[in-house]
């Protein structure tokens, strides 16, 4: 019999890093070697429910955690991956699920999908600090998106204990000649100050004193009223040649890629290997 591996992770919706990764690996090869068991850890029905609390989510909490002890209990998994936020909050939520698989004597591995953990550390207190080292020390090693992110974790796990996993997948592109009049530009990521959706409409506008000769699309989920209002006036008053798309995924995803010449993404916060980033390359996009 294959071994069997408890996955924990979001799956879209809402797209994003971490719930695409789930989606990939659960559809990768790794299932022609283990049987993968997965756990879906969703509580917001959309990105605009991120951050806010509710009974409904608090519900939805609980019913995770219950869901995750009866798995562990009933399937044995011989490993269970736990996915851990770079918050204070998000990390005592992931925590939970790192005690249960403790009581269980379940080997877990964790995982973390960014690059802030050291910041966020290095800025909380000592209680918190105390708390995240010991409970880390109950798993048995950590997985990082690259051999630059190993030193995150060096002052926790040995070496042997920190495993590098970088983002990937298989994409089919039909590469054809462009045959666009104009430079086609192409910004995808959920829109949010901290993926720099203002910055780019505002270099936009400063490129488009000096060059006409180009279009830029922009594709992705608004989070906010507040900065979708901000964006819009940016491009409306200045007749920018701009056009906002909902999300995509799939085929329109990838067609999006494809038909672009140009790729940019300017985040002001800390990316850990960004997914649009591999697709871009994939599609050969400089």
């Amino acid at each position: 019999m294959k071994p069997k591996i408890l996955i924990l992770g979001k799956l879209p919706p809402p797209y994003m890093g971490p719930a695409i990764a789930t989606e990939i690996i659960l559809n990768s090869g790794l299932r022609n070697r283990y049987t993968l068991l997965h756990l879906d850890t969703r509580v917001n029905d959309s990105l605009l429910e991120m951050g806010r609390w509710s009974l409904k989510k608090l519900g939805r909490y609980a019913s995770l955690y219950f869901r995750l002890l009866k798995l562990l209990l009933t399937e044995r998994p011989a490993l269970v991956l736990i996915p851990i936020s770079q918050s204070t909050i998000g990390y005592l939520k992931d925590s939970m699920l790192i005690f249960i698989s403790r009581m269980t004597f379940t080997k877990t591995i964790v995982q973390l999908r960014g690059s802030n953990f050291k910041t966020w550390q290095d800025r909380s207190g000592k209680l918190t600090r105390s708390f995240v080292r010991s409970t880390l020390r109950m798993t048995q090693g950590v997985i990082v998106l690259g051999n630059n992110l190993r030193y995150l974790f060096k002052d926790i796990f040995s070496d042997d204990k920190i495993y590098v996993c970088p983002n990937g997948g298989n994409y089919n592109l039909d590469f054809h000649s462009k045959s666009n009049p104009k430079i086609r530009i192409l910004y995808f990521a959920n829109l949010q100050p901290s993926k720099g959706i203002e910055d780019v409409l505002q270099a936009v506008r400063m490129l488009h004193k000096i060059n006409t000769s180009f279009h830029l699309d922009v594709v992705g989920q608004w989070r906010s009223a507040e900065i979708k209002n901000t964006c819009e006036e940016i491009v409306t008053a200045n007749d920018l040649p701009v056009v906002f798309h909902p999300p995509a995924s799939g085929t329109e995803k990838l067609t999006f890629f494809n038909e672009a010449d140009i790729f940019v993404f300017t985040p002001r916060d800390p990316e850990g290997h960004p997914w649009v980033i591999v697709e871009a390359m994939a599609a050969g996009l400089p």
